[in-house]
């Protein structure tokens, strides 16, 4: 008798769920960021140590980071869609935090026990971690995605120490538009280019155009031999 062979199960960590929930609203930002990345290598790759193989594979590694953060946004946003309003106004609290998105779910303010509120987003959480995993993401898919990407890794330490605690509710009661929580203290879990990743990229743009300038060649006038090298018409017009 043939004993079957076991299906390993690709799972994934719920760290990297949030990982992928606190990005979520930056995604864009974080794509532009790395596609300016990849141009200003590029423009300036006559400046690099690396060799010719090397530099071409920074820049192709931008642009298919870019290319990544972005499918991750469409699938976020397929997965979003199929949630309850009372699900989104959930992640939009706990997560995204953006305060025109929380203004919108004005009419529905819940009132939740504490326990239920984390029985409820535990559970939510699950869901999307299910989603994800359907759509074929798992810790290794992570890893090969975003392992070495420096904004998930810096968002994945602030995770794993604890530090989310900064965004939970107030003790006393949901109140949830009256919160003594920060509505930008889930910005404290995202490293610095999560959170500048646009004016960081504009500034490496104007920072590569100066440079670029300085060692750009002579206008071509400049460089090309005088036609007249012994002044005579400048002799003759004095003469006249």
């Amino acid at each position: 008798m043939r004993r079957g062979r076991s299906k390993v199960v690709q799972t994934m960590n719920a760290i990297h769920v949030k990982v992928f929930l606190y990005a979520y609203p930056r995604l864009g930002a974080l794509a532009e960021a790395s596609e300016r990345a990849a141009e200003n290598k590029a423009a300036l790759s006559f400046r690099s140590l690396l060799s010719t193989f090397d530099a071409c594979a920074e820049v192709a590694e931008e642009f298919s980071m870019a290319d990544r953060l972005l499918e991750l946004r469409r699938q976020l946003g397929l997965i979003l869609g199929d949630l309850t309003r009372e699900e989104r106004f959930l992640l939009e609290y706990k997560f995204f935090r953006r305060r025109k998105m929380i203004a919108s779910f004005a009419d529905m303010v819940p009132s939740y026990s504490m326990r239920t509120y984390f029985r409820k987003q535990n559970s939510l959480l699950k869901k999307i971690r299910s989603r994800l995993m359907f759509l074929g993401w798992s810790d290794a898919r992570y890893d090969l995605a975003f392992g070495a990407y420096r904004p998930f890794v810096q968002m994945e330490r602030a995770l794993a120490e604890g530090r989310e605690r900064a965004s939970l509710p107030p003790r006393k009661g949901m109140l949830f538009f009256q919160s003594s929580a920060s509505p930008r203290s889930e910005e404290r879990l995202l490293p610095l280019r999560a959170k500048t990743a646009t004016p960081t990229a504009a500034a490496q743009a104007i920072q590569m155009t100066t440079i670029c300038t300085v060692f750009s060649p002579p206008p071509l006038a400049a460089e090309l031999p005088s036609t007249d090298p012994e002044g005579t018409l400048k002799k003759s017009s004095l003469r006249s």
